[in-house]
This record gives C-alpha cells, sequence and structure tokens, in this order.
C-alpha cells in the first residue's frame, strides 16, 4: 500500500482500533510496520530527492512529536489518528479519480 498509494498508515491504524490495542503497544508495533514499508518503498522506487523545505518539514513533525507524545493522552489522540487516515483515504480515491478522467 506504501509503495502503491502512498498510503500504509491508514489500514493498521484501522485494525488496531478495530482490536481494542492499547496504546502502549501500538506505537512499537507502528513504528516496525512503517519502518519496513518504508524500506521496501525506498528500494522498490529510489530514494527521492530531499530539498529544503521537505528537510524542514520532516525535521519540524519530528520535533512537534516528540514534544506532544509525552502530553497528549491516547484517548485524545485516537480521534485525529482516525481522522487522519479517512483523509488520507479520501485523499488518494480523490487522487485515483483525477488520473482516471485524464
Amino acid at each position: 500500500m506504501n509503495a502503491a498509494g502512498g498510503l500504509a498508515g491508514p489500514a493498521v491504524a484501522m485494525y488496531a482500533v478495530n482490536t481494542a490495542w492499547p496504546a502502549a503497544s501500538v506505537r512499537p508495533t507502528l513504528q516496525l510496520h512503517g519502518t519496513g514499508l518504508n524500506i521496501v518503498t525506498l528500494l522498490s522506487l529510489g530514494i527521492p530527492a530531499l530539498h529544503g523545505p521537505l528537510l524542514l518539514g520532516l525535521a519540524g513533525g519530528l520535533s512537534t512529536g516528540l514534544v506532544l507524545s509525552s502530553r497528549v493522552s491516547a484517548a485524545r489522540v485516537r480521534p485525529l489518528i482516525l481522522g487522519l487516515a479517512m483523509l488520507g483515504g479520501v485523499l488518494v480515491i480523490l487522487r485515483g479519480r483525477t488520473w482516471e478522467m485524464s
């Protein structure tokens, strides 16, 4: 799903919610899952060109995540993750429809 659609997280996030995984076991599992998928994606598609704004965004996201991870409860994060998963799914569908029409 990651290499084909850029959409690796939503399926696993929905699985974690439906099976009622506790946050303490979801985090390391998703980190390992994401790392494996990203390695396979990099091997199959190659390493992308990393420009200044992209590197700045990566650093900003990492630092924000590190700060917020200890301050926000799992109960508050769950709706956000599900919302982002839904938004990602909708965007992939819209993107696919755009390619289909052209």
